[in-house]
C-alpha cells in the first residue's frame, strides 16, 4: 500500500497474500497502471498524521485496454478522496447468427414436399435466363425458406403438445393415477426429443470446436493462462511498462530487431533452367487420351459417386447446409444439369 511514511503498517503476510491473490486473478491497478511513478493519496489518517492510498479500482488484465483514464478526486464529505475511473465500452455487436439446417425436418412428408419445390424450381429456372451459379445459389434460399416455415410449424405444434399435457397433468386428481401415468409416459418421450437433440447439439459442439481455439479451449486453459500472466515487462532503459500496448510495442520492437536480417537480392532463374530441371526429374507423361480425360466434364455417375463415398457429420458451410442434406436430396437435383453445370 502506498503510504506518506514509506511503509506500511500492514503486516507483510498480509500484503504478500494480497498481492499472490491479485496475480492470480489477473486484477490490475487501473490508478498505478496510468500513473506508475506519481505519488498520490486517498486517505488521511488523523491520529497517526499519515496519508495512504487504500482506496483502488482493480480491472481485469484484458480489458486494461478499455481503461481511458484513472484520477483521485478532491476530498468532499467523506474522509476518504473519490477514485474516478473512465472506461472505453465500445458498442456492443451481436454475433450474426447463421442459419443452419435443422436435421429433424428430413422426415417423408416433408422430403416429399421439398423435392417436388426443388423440380419446380428447376423448371422453371433454365440457364439461358440466370447463370448455372446463379441458379444453384438462389435454391438454397428457396429451400431454407420451405424449411424454416415447416420448422416452425413443428415448433409450435411441439409447444401446443407440451402445454396440452403439462395442463392435462395438472388437472389430474389422485383417481386417475392410471391417465397419470400415462400422460407422464407421452411427456417422457416428447421430452426425449429435446433432449436428443441437446445431446446432439453438445456433440456437435465438441466435434466443432474441440480442436479449435475458442471458448471450450479457453475454459480448459483457465488455470494454464493464470501461471502464464505477464503483468509487466522491463524495458532496455530499465522501467517497467503494464499497459498491453506499452507491451505489445515493446514485443514488436524487440523482434523486429531480432529478425531484422539484411536482405540479400536474388534474381529469378531464367525460364530455360526450370524447363532443364522439370525434364530432368519428371519421368510421367499424361497421353493424349489421359489428358482428354481429365479434362472432360463431370458425369452424373462421377458427381453421384462422389456423394455418396463422402463422409457426413461435416461442419455447415456458410450457407447453413450440412453435407446431408445434399445426400437426402441428391436424386432429384442432376436432372436439371444446374449443378453439373456449376462443376
Amino acid at each position: 500500500l502506498d503510504t506518506s511514511r514509506g511503509v506500511s503498517s500492514v503486516p507483510h503476510a498480509v500484503l504478500r497474500q494480497a498481492r499472490t491473490t491479485l496475480h492470480a486473478h489477473r486484477l490490475v491497478d487501473c490508478w498505478r497502471t496510468l500513473h506508475p511513478t506519481t505519488r498520490d493519496y486517498t486517505h488521511f489518517s488523523s491520529p497517526h498524521h499519515t496519508y495512504s492510498r487504500i482506496d483502488c479500482i482493480f480491472l481485469p488484465f484484458g480489458h486494461i485496454r478499455l481503461l481511458e483514464s484513472a484520477t483521485i478526486g478532491p476530498l468532499t464529505w467523506s474522509d476518504h478522496n473519490p477514485v474516478i475511473v473512465t472506461l472505453h465500452s465500445p458498442l456492443v455487436r451481436p454475433r450474426e447468427r447463421l442459419w443452419r439446417l435443422n436435421e429433424t425436418l428430413t422426415d417423408p412428408l416433408i422430403k416429399e414436399e421439398v423435392t417436388q419445390l426443388l423440380h419446380n424450381y428447376f423448371r422453371e429456372n433454365v440457364p439461358p435466363h440466370s447463370t448455372p451459379q446463379i441458379i444453384w445459389e438462389a435454391h438454397k434460399a428457396v429451400v431454407r425458406g420451405c424449411l424454416i416455415q415447416r420448422g416452425s410449424q413443428k415448433k409450435k405444434a411441439y409447444s401446443a403438445t407440451l402445454d396440452s399435457l403439462l395442463q392435462r397433468i395438472h388437472d389430474l386428481d389422485d383417481a386417475s393415477y392410471a391417465s397419470l401415468l400415462e400422460l407422464r409416459t407421452e411427456l417422457h418421450s416428447l421430452l426425449n426429443v429435446k433432449a436428443q437433440k441437446a445431446f446432439s447439439a453438445t456433440r456437435r459442439l465438441y466435434h466443432e470446436h474441440g480442436n479449435k481455439c475458442g471458448r471450450l479451449l479457453a475454459r480448459a486453459l483457465r488455470s494454464h493462462r493464470q501461471k502464464l500472466y505477464i503483468s509487466k515487462l522491463r524495458t532496455p532503459q530499465g522501467s517497467h511498462v503494464t499497459l498491453p500496448r506499452d507491451m505489445i510495442a515493446l514485443l514488436q520492437d524487440h523482434f523486429y530487431h531480432l529478425y531484422n536480417l539484411p536482405q540479400e537480392t536474388v534474381s529469378a532463374p531464367p525460364p530455360s533452367l526450370m524447363l532443364q530441371f522439370i525434364r530432368k526429374n519428371v519421368h510421367t507423361k499424361l497421353s493424349p487420351s489421359q489428358r482428354t480425360e481429365l479434362e472432360a466434364p463431370f458425369t452424373i455417375e462421377e458427381l453421384s459417386q462422389a456423394i455418396k463415398k463422402t463422409p457426413t457429420g461435416k461442419t455447415p458451410g456458410p450457407d447453413g447446409f450440412p453435407y446431408g442434406i445434399i445426400k437426402y436430396f441428391f436424386p432429384p437435383l442432376p436432372q436439371h444439369g444446374s449443378l453439373l453445370s456449376i462443376h
